[in-house]
């Protein structure tokens, strides 16, 4: 994940991921699965922050009798309070 500060209270992020899972006992059942997301911070006071953050995955699970395909989003909310 990189984060980039825009000025004092507001950041923007990026990330990359990859996940990889192996195949079941039987030999099948495995999937690879990649996203991209972009994620929004906003720092509403010293001690509180709010974050928001938006990630689309795509990739392949694998079945006895043949691949799927794997599309999704996640929608992502956050509220830091530091002490």
């Amino acid at each position: 994940m990189v984060i980039l500060a825009l000025n004092r209270r507001t950041s923007l992020g990026g990330v990359v991921e990859g996940k990889f899972y192996s195949n079941n006992a039987y030999g099948f059942g495995g999937a690879n699965v990649g996203g991209i997301g972009i994620s929004y911070g906003l720092k509403l006071s010293h001690r509180i922050q709010l974050d928001a953050g938006f990630r689309y995955y795509m990739g392949v699970y694998k079945t006895s009798l043949k691949n799927v395909n794997l599309l999704g989003i996640k929608l992502l909310t956050g509220l830091k309070i530091y002490f």
